[in-house]
């Protein structure tokens, strides 16, 4: 699903983060507290909003979204397109599954279209490929971080691993642009250099 403007004011949304992005681990960046720790009547409007889009109850799932601000990586450019994956939420495998959507509105203010979002299908699909794709597609950048391996040694992995998937579609970034898949859905995302700071905000809805 994709729908341009989806907020009537962004910018007010952008100003409850107030550029605070406390928690560590997500990709190149940082991310913020969830919203309902942030504005708990922001939150409320923003979880009734998505769920009317996705035709869900707001009684019967739960939604989490927080904002990150990914950062261009200037080491090397293989580090901007970012893993391709599924995203798990926490404790989820291929057998404990319960992400109904996911997805991203975009919220940085002139972007470049070309830090796009891509979607992807499995070649093959196996319960193998599924569970390394949710929890295990961080390991070569640990590695390399951790001085376990080079950055060709890098490379080579991360090439190995995105052969696995093919891709269905690209969009591009614009202001205040939701894009969501269904669970499951491998993805991934870009920064580039022209716009080198980019903040989004995340979403996950699954099974109460």
């Amino acid at each position: 699903m994709l729908l341009d403007n989806f907020y009537d004011d962004p910018e007010s949304i952008i100003q409850i983060v107030r550029g605070e992005f406390p928690v560590s681990g997500c990709s190149s960046g940082k991310k913020s507290l969830d919203l309902s720790q942030l504005d708990s009547n922001a939150y409320v409007k923003f979880k009734e909003r998505i769920c009317s889009l996705h035709n869900l109850n707001v009684n019967t799932v739960n939604v989490h979204t927080y904002f990150a601000e990914q950062l261009y990586n200037d080491v090397d450019d293989i580090f901007n397109n970012k893993a391709i994956h599924v995203d798990g939420k926490g404790s989820c495998s291929a057998n404990n599954y319960n992400l109904l959507f996911c997805g991203q509105i975009m919220l940085t203010k002139d972007p470049d279209p070309e830090a796009t979002i891509k979607t992807y299908r499995f070649n093959t699909l196996d319960s193998e490929m599924l569970e390394k794709s949710i929890n295990e597609y961080t390991i070569p950048g640990e590695l390399y971080r951790s001085n376990k391996i080079t950055l060709d040694e890098f490379k080579i992995l991360k090439n190995k691993y995105n052969s696995n998937f093919e891709l269905v579609e690209e969009i591009s970034n614009v202001y205040n642009r939701m894009v969501s898949w269904v669970g499951g859905t491998p993805h991934n995302h870009r920064v580039t250099i022209k716009v080198p700071v980019k903040l989004d905000q995340y979403f996950f809805i699954e099974k109460a």
